[in-house]
Order: C-alpha cells, then structure tokens, then sequence
C-alpha cells in the first residue's frame, strides 16, 4: 500500500471499500478483498486478502518503473528535509543523526565514512564509478585523487546538489547522472578501476536486483577491478541487532520466551533488505568469469549499529592471485590483546605468508550474542535476569584495537 503510486491513492481512506480500491489500485495486486470482523471485546478489525500480480517486473531483477518513481519521491523528500534541518552549514548526514537520536552524530558521522575512504583509496583506483553517491561523502574526498569520477543517484535532487558543491571544488572530471543503481546506460564498460556502492544496499527491492546491479557493475570494471559494497546490513546477526535496539525497552519482567518471539517478530517485519554474507559469495562465484567475495568487518572507533550489525564486502576477480598464498595459526588461540600483540611480535612471516588468530570474542557483539543465546536456552527467565547475565563475563576485543 505505501509504495501505490500518489496518482493512484484516493483522497480520503474511510471505509474498507476504499481500502480495497487501493490495494487493487498497485501495480503488483491482481485482486483484492477486504472485510470488517467484529472483535470479541468491541470494536472492528480490518482484514486485507491479496491476490499478487506475477511478473511486476521485467524478470532479469530490474523493478517497475512504479518503484524507481517512488524511490526518487521518497530520497528527493528525504535529503530536502535534511537540508532544510541542516541549516546553512549543510551538514545533512547530522540531522540524519539527530532524527535517530544520536547526541554525537558528527563525531561519529565523521567515523563512519573515514576509515571507508581510507580503504578505498588504499586501491589506488584512477577511474571509479559510484552507485549512489548521494550527498558526495565517499566522491568528494576520492575523486581529487582520481582520473575520472562517475556518480549516480536515484534523487534527481541530491544529483543537483552535488553538482554544485562538485563544481564549487572545481572537480571537472567528475560526471553526476541521476538514476537508479541498475541503469549503467551511457556509463562506459570495461572501463574502471572501482565501483563503488556504499550504504545502498539496504534499500534495494531484493536479492534478483542485487544480483543485476552486481553483473553490470562488473561489466563497467577493466580486467583487475574491484567491486566494494560497504555497510550491507546483516541478517545472520538479525537477533542480536534487535536485542541491542529493544533490551532496555522490554519490561524486566517479560519472560525470555515471549521476549525472543517478540524479536523475531520485529526482525521479520523489517523495511530493508538485509543479507547474509554468504549471499555475496554466491552470487560472486556466479558473476562471468567469476568472482570472490571478502567479508569484512566495518571499520569505526564507536560501538554503534553500523560497526556492531553491518560488514562491508569486497570482490575480486578470481583470476587475481591470492595474497598471501600461505597462512601460519598463532597461538594463543583465543588471546588477549597483549598477548595477541607479543605473538605478533615474535612472529616472522614470509613476503607470501599471513597470520590467522581464532576465538577471538568480538567486544562489539559478545554480549549481544549473549543475551540472545539465553533468551532461547532460559525461556523461563525474565528480561531482567537476562539483561544482568548477558552483561557479565567477558568483554572481548574491539576489532579496532586488533586493527591498530
């Protein structure tokens, strides 16, 4: 209902029959029925059966056009607000923040697209092409250093911002197209270094786009180039990521059973698209000429949701060689921090050598884990009891301490 196209919408929805007018009104209903139940202690319940229409999009993954109309609705009046709430600084990713609550949103904004950048250009890329680019947080930063810069977004209106503040930081080279992610018309293939798609993801309609996005994105690469699709939200950690957000919500004394159905429930009814690492993987090896996928922990100095429930992915080409070809385990298996620091120390490794270290508990998820590995094996205890227990034990390592 909320994606019906606002030419298809009636002016007032007051009855069922109006209900039912507009769910047959959306592009993907074939058929529609909605009745009115009476509920036992009063009043009405409203009950909408839908008959989906197949083949709403084109079957190779690209979505009606009905979809690509409302994305650029929705971000165009999404980034308007931000700017108009940004003030004259412009500064749209903090009152992003301030929406969510986040008292110290430009410290971590700042966070969370830094290490991103540095990464990026730790690939040295010359000709890079980003799949929404939005305000220009990941261009602006990269493109001086490049040869070529392309940039798409599906909001025609943040398209024109960037223009400006492109052309106010004299970046000529760089080329602006407002569009969706899918639609590389025009864009040269086989032509760069890098494409780019961070913070994205998330919004696609599925997993059939994603995997369209993924074979045109490799189709614009040279031999040797690289795909990134940063802070992808993560279904394997689903459960952990709503026991983070709604622990201290839940009433202490709420049995964990029906704390944990809660949880799935809200997992399950989530507006984005959140995908397993392992999809990637899958869909990497499927690419032509075949892909491999690396899984990467999101870099960041604070433990918020995007370091603790999101990873970014890198794929390579198959053909390029692994480096390094030879792994040496370290012992301890599970250390400490010190002691992961002396092994590293008293470690040798060869030019085609790397280390690996196992057991190591993330500090940004153990007691996430924790917490929702009782609720399943205590459902008898309360919400209190296991808010206290999850919290003690081990407190792991933050991964950007392993990292520095």
């Amino acid at each position: 209902v909320a994606s019906t196209s606002a030419a298809a919408r009636p002016a007032t929805v007051r009855t069922a029959g109006d209900v039912e007018a507009l769910l047959r009104a959306h592009p993907e209903v074939a058929d529609a029925a909605v009745t009115l139940h009476e509920r036992p202690g009063g009043g009405r319940r409203v009950l909408a059966y839908v008959v989906p229409r197949g083949g709403a999009g084109s079957g190779d993954g690209t979505p009606p056009a009905w979809w690509h109309e409302e994305a650029a609705g929705h971000f165009d009046a999404l980034y308007a607000s931000a700017a108009a709430d940004a003030g004259p600084d412009g500064a749209t990713d903090e009152a992003f923040g301030r929406w969510s609550g986040i008292a110290d949103i430009a410290e971590q904004s700042e966070d969370f697209y830094v290490p991103t950048v540095a990464a990026l250009g730790a690939l040295a890329p010359r000709r890079v092409l980003e799949l929404g680019c939005g305000t220009g947080r990941i261009l602006r930063p990269l493109a001086p250093a490049c040869e070529a810069y392309w940039g798409t977004d599906v909001s025609p209106a943040v398209v024109a911002q960037l223009a400006r503040d492109v052309a106010a930081d004299g970046l000529a080279h760089v080329t602006l197209l407002a569009r969706a992610a899918e639609d590389l018309s025009g864009i040269p293939t086989g032509h760069f270094d890098l494409v780019v798609l961070n913070s994205v993801a998330q919004y696609f309609p599925g997993v059939d786009y994603l995997r369209l996005v993924l074979e045109r994105a490799a189709a614009a690469l040279r031999p040797g180039g690289r795909i990134f699709v940063g802070d992808v939200q993560s279904f394997t950690l689903r459960l952990q990521h709503q026991w983070w957000a709604q622990r201290d919500r839940l009433a202490g004394d709420l049995p964990a059973a029906r704390a944990h159905e809660q949880l799935a429930r809200k997992a399950a009814e989530t507006a984005e698209f959140i995908v397993d690492p392992s999809v990637f993987a899958a869909l990497a090896g499927a690419l032509p000429g075949g892909w491999r996928c690396e899984v990467q922990l999101r870099r960041g100095r604070f433990m918020n949701e995007p370091t603790r429930f999101h990873y970014d992915v890198l794929l390579r080409p198959a053909s390029e060689a692994a480096s390094p070809t030879r792994w040496r385990e370290l012992v301890p298996a599970a250390p400490t921090l010190d002691a992961l620091a002396a092994a590293l120390a008293g470690t040798t490794l060869g030019d085609d050598e790397g280390c690996v270290v196992r057991g190591m508990p993330n500090a940004r998820l153990v007691a996430e884990a924790r917490g929702v590995a009782l609720l399943a094996s205590a459902p008898a205890r309360t919400v209190a009891w296991i808010r206290e227990a999850a919290g003690a034990g081990d407190a792991g390592i933050d991964p950007e301490a392993v990292h520095a």
